[in-house]
């Protein structure tokens, strides 16, 4: 991408979003922790102390004392968050839905809660809903639900299901250069404000792009990159400083953004052709783009976004199977719709094998610029000669016809293959 149009991501720090009531004070975090952050949860690691309650909420079969002698965790359940707040007016959101609305709260169990909203009485599903401290009392905090302590003092280790992370892959894409923007988006869960000091990130790849969450959310950009690390078979990015996690709330970091130029684009084609017919066949080809990686990057699905006229036009997502540094990547972007072909039988011997096959291969680039295609043909058997001399074999049943077109050329040639069993 050109130094002009390239985003300028590295140097500044900007806040996008609207927070919901819950996060929109920043206080000060409770507690500053050492974590790995998993796309499902946490492993936390804390010194205890018997006389306050750990900072999340662990599973408790995950829960191991890294110092001897904390032998014992106990876990007591307090009453519902929604029982000190009956006949007061509340605020709720969602978590799966974009629904949020102020009423009265009637009744409440750990299943159900039953709300007065326009004058009419609704019944919900508890855990379907978060609870946002009251507008009018807004330093206060909230209620835990549940209350875990050791017996004696020490360092331990747990998984909690409240602080998580997706990774968010983008490719941007311009006449020149390639951008590769990798997003880490953190969602805390809890009712309670965290800090994130010197913390993992585990990557896994998906198959699938982070798609828009329905939560109120806040995207915050890094001043420096932070390249993933490859030890132990495993992949991580490791964040440096802090960064304050507001309660009930996703927190986008810009972890690395890298712009390589594009080493070449070519136009691929191929198709099957079997001597059975000689209906014209109609070539469909696809654009792929190439580039070297200089740095450290991670396989996975990406997003495209293409920069035409300072618009980025969002794409087909991309999947990238190697990332590491000094690689060289191939992406199928999108199929082309300058680069049009089509392959026609002209004559065979025999419709079985030997047969001598006389083919006839069109292509036209309808672009204004120049562009290079590579086609494909998958005979029904072993080539044995072909002609003319100059077209390369790609395998023993494949020849490839590569080509530059010049703006509006339509090119047409005629080969010949010997093809048997």
């Amino acid at each position: 991408m050109s130094h002009t149009n390239q985003i300028q991501w590295s140097n500044v720090k900007i806040l996008i979003g609207v927070l919901s009531a819950a996060s929109s004070t920043f206080a000060e975090a409770s507690n500053v922790i050492k974590m790995v952050v998993n796309q499902n949860g946490s492993q936390i690691t804390e010194q205890a102390n018997s006389n306050q309650d750990l900072s999340f909420i662990p599973n408790i079969h995950s829960f191991i004392p890294v110092t001897q002698g904390n032998r014992l965790v106990s876990q007591v359940q307090r009453d519902s968050i929604w029982a000190s707040h009956l006949d007061q007016t509340i605020n709720i959101t969602s978590k799966y839905r974009d629904l949020s609305f102020e009423g009265t709260l009637l009744a409440a169990n750990s299943d159900t809660i039953t709300v007065e909203y326009n004058d009419k009485v609704i019944t919900l599903p508890a855990d379907d809903f978060y609870l946002i401290n009251n507008k009018n009392d807004a330093h206060d905090t909230l209620v835990r639900q549940h209350s875990v302590r050791l017996t004696t003092d020490g360092l331990v280790t747990y998984h909690t299901d409240e602080i998580r992370w997706q990774p968010s892959l983008t490719l941007v894409f311009d006449s020149h250069d390639v951008s590769i923007v990798q997003q880490a988006l953190l969602t805390n869960n809890s009712h309670q404000p965290h800090t994130l000091s010197s913390a993992l990130l585990k990557y896994k790849s998906h198959s699938l792009p982070l798609m828009e969450m329905k939560s109120s959310r806040m995207s915050a950009l890094s001043d420096e990159g932070v390249s993933p690390s490859y030890e132990e078979n495993q992949i991580t990015y490791s964040l440096e400083g802090q960064y304050l996690l507001p309660a009930l709330s996703n927190t986008m970091i810009t972890l690395k953004n890298t712009t390589y130029p594009i080493e070449s684009k070519l136009n691929i084609g191929s198709i099957y052709a079997h001597p059975n017919s000689s209906n014209e066949r109609p070539i469909s080809f696809n654009q792929t783009t190439s580039f070297t990686l200089k740095e450290e990057s991670v396989s996975g699905t990406y997003k495209t976004l293409w920069l035409q006229n300072e618009h980025y036009i969002p794409g087909q997502a991309v999947t990238i199977q190697g990332a590491r540094a000094n690689q060289k990547v191939d992406v199928i972007t999108h199929q082309s719709l300058d680069v049009i072909g089509s392959l026609r039988l002209i004559s065979t011997s025999s419709r079985k094998l030997p047969s001598t096959q006389i083919w006839e291969f069109q292509v036209k680039n309808y672009a204004k610029i120049k562009q290079k295609m590579a086609f494909t043909h998958q005979a029904n058997g072993v080539i044995q000669s072909i002609s003319p001399a100059f077209l390369k074999r790609e395998s023993s049943s494949a020849i490839i016809i590569s080509k530059e077109l010049a703006p509006n050329e339509k090119y047409i040639m005629q080969y010949e293959i010997r093809v048997t069993e």
